[in-house]
């Protein structure tokens, strides 16, 4: 039990809850009402999955520097309650979920699988190089409204991405004020 805990803590698994309606909004916004509840399952996984395998990815890319930052003393890996060999599992499991997840849904979802991996493995390495860095991860969860509305439809249309624009600018900007508490730490270690 206290494994699995540990599982959880390292992914943020109650995060996954601030990213859902993003995904939902778009769901509804596409039908103009409440989706099918098969619709709905089948996004909440695909976020699940793809959200999982994100922090998963990040927390590994990230452990040297999570490592010396005193902010992140408890961290899951840092304490060795979680090994890099498990996360890599779980970072392989939550992508078949994502997989397997949009292959419930409109059949372009699968096809559009790698486009929206690529956001959520580069932004990790965007950390080393640029502060665009918010900026990407802005863009990984504007795919949550744009990707459901996609789920939905097969097609995606003005108003989601209008929808997804507003949430990529505010994730970006809040990530911009979240990470004002590092900015020491970043400069000491090249971030």
């Amino acid at each position: 039990m206290n494994k699995l805990k540990a599982h959880l803590e390292n992914i943020a698994l109650s995060h996954s809850v601030f990213a859902l309606p993003f995904a939902y909004m778009g769901a509804i916004l596409a039908v103009q009402g409440i989706p099918a509840m098969g619709d709905l399952f089948w996004i909440t996984l695909a976020m699940v999955g793809a959200r999982s395998a994100a922090m998963g990815l990040n927390a590994l890319i990230d452990l040297k520097y999570d490592r010396l930052h005193p902010r992140f003393t408890e961290r899951p890996m840092v304490t060795g309650a979680v090994t890099p060999s498990e996360v890599v599992l779980l970072i392989a499991a939550s992508l078949v979920v994502f997989v397997l997840a949009a292959a419930h849904l409109q059949p372009v979802c699968v096809k559009l699988v790698p486009l929206a991996v690529i956001p959520l493995a580069v932004y990790p390495y965007m950390k080393r190089v640029s502060w665009t860095c918010h900026l990407v991860l802005g863009l990984a969860l504007s795919i949550a409204p744009t990707g459901a509305w996609i789920a939905i439809t097969g097609s995606l249309a003005w108003p989601a991405v209008y929808l997804g624009l507003a949430v990529g600018i505010w994730i970006a900007g809040f990530d911009v004020i979240y990470g004002c508490q590092d900015v020491v730490f970043d400069k000491q270690h090249g971030l």
